[in-house]
């Protein structure tokens, strides 16, 4: 039976790691390690490779409980030795390795087609696992990350959010609650700079310019400045 699913639930781990690691802990401490099995995990999750960028670093620091600058260094440390390819994060901003790849391929051999994007494929043909090799389809469709299809997820809900108005002391608007036709002589108020006094709370000097383009029958209580 064909299944869909690319990524895998769990990834062996070697008793006695080579010396990349031991370089990584050497520069980053028990920290720059976890780091990087993190790092595995999610590109487990995803399949063999996992995007990479600057906003993703700074979501995972906030969700491991470090610095972004100390996430960058160790990911910069572990290309250094090797355990990330450093090509192909210039090139396409994901991260992947040779060993990832073999372990992912070896694990997923008993699926019935293991969907590889060619350029991001670093084994060689001698190098592909033999029970893998028969499962093999090389799509030319570039893959998503999972990463990636959450962060455009956020993106359309911010653009959503900035159709809805404010009116003081009403809250936002809805569908039906929609803004007034204002004329020219109501827009006029608006461009009057005059500023709330400190005393107003800051919620509702921010929401002042709203204020000034209502019509002045409308005016009432602190914000009855003109």
């Amino acid at each position: 039976m064909q299944t869909d699913k690319k990524g895998i639930d769990y990834f062996p781990l070697d008793v006695n790691l080579d010396e990349k690691f031991d370089l990584l802990e050497a520069a980053c401490g028990l920290d720059g390690f976890a780091i990087v099995l993190k790092l595995y995990q999610r590109i487990y999750q995803n399949g063999y490779f996992c995007a990479w960028n600057h906003s993703i670093a700074t979501r995972l620091a906030y969700l491991l409980h470090v610095r972004v600058e100390k996430l960058l260094k160790t990911v910069g440390i572990a290309v250094e030795n090797e355990l990330f390819d450093g090509p192909l994060l210039k090139r396409f901003q994901i991260l992947t390795s040779r060993g990832i790849q073999k372990r992912y391929l070896l694990i997923t051999s008993r699926r019935q087609s293991i969907e590889i994007y060619r350029p991001y494929l670093l084994l060689k043909d001698n190098e592909i696992p033999v029970p893998a090799r028969k499962h093999l389809v090389f799509v030319h469709t570039k893959p998503i990350s999972v990463d990636n299809s959450a962060q455009s997820k956020v993106k359309k809900r911010k653009v959503k959010k900035r159709k809805d108005y404010y009116y003081p002391g009403r809250g936002p608007a809805n569908g039906r609650n929609r803004p007034p036709d204002l004329s020219r002589t109501d827009l006029a108020f608006g461009r009057a700079k005059q500023s709330l006094p400190f005393s107003v709370p800051r919620a509702r000097r921010n929401h002042c310019r709203f204020y000034r383009r209502m019509p002045p029958q409308t005016r009432s209580g602190p914000f009855s400045i003109f």
